[in-house]
């Protein structure tokens, strides 16, 4: 089982499913106290208690810009992770990509025998001249080649467009 899960909301935002007491633990660890706090008016007004909180507890994101922190944290925990976010990372150092979408289509496949919540269901736009020019056949396998990994672990199905 995953301890873990994110997916890319948006540009900006990653959403976390876990636990409750991972949630927690990830609330702790992306807070911090703003220096001086105690001088500012809304601090002496007690309508804020002077700290920032990066990860939202309640809607559970976090800032895409902290996956590293976030994998760190996983990491020094022992905590397992499943992350459609490691697929745009490992693409893009591998091939010359001018922009990447990627869509969670598990939804699709809710009803099928062997459908598994652990295990994604993905659409892949991705538009890259360096593989437009070489064939499709070619192309795929490059991208499977590259996401050898996470297809045997957490992708089932990888649909695959390229512009």
């Amino acid at each position: 089982m995953v301890d873990i899960e994110i997916k890319v909301i948006d540009s900006v935002h990653l959403k976390i499913t876990c636990e409750k007491s991972i949630s927690k633990e990830l609330s702790q660890y992306f807070t911090f106290k703003v220096p001086n706090y105690k001088y500012h008016p809304a601090y002496r007004n007690k309508m804020w208690d002077g700290q920032i909180r990066l990860y939202n507890l309640h809607k559970r994101t976090l800032y895409v810009g902290l996956i590293d922190y976030l994998l760190e944290f996983a990491m020094d925990r022992n905590y397992t992770v499943k992350s459609e976010y490691n697929i745009k990372e490992k693409l893009t150092k591998e091939i010359k990509i001018n922009n990447i979408n990627i869509e969670d289509k598990s939804f699709l496949h809710k009803k099928h025998k062997n459908f598994s919540k652990e295990k994604f269901h993905i659409k892949l736009i991705i538009e890259s001249s360096e593989l437009k020019k070489i064939s499709s056949i070619e192309a795929n396998r490059k991208i499977h080649g590259i996401l050898r990994d996470e297809i045997g672990r957490s992708i089932h199905s990888l649909q695959i467009i390229i512009i």
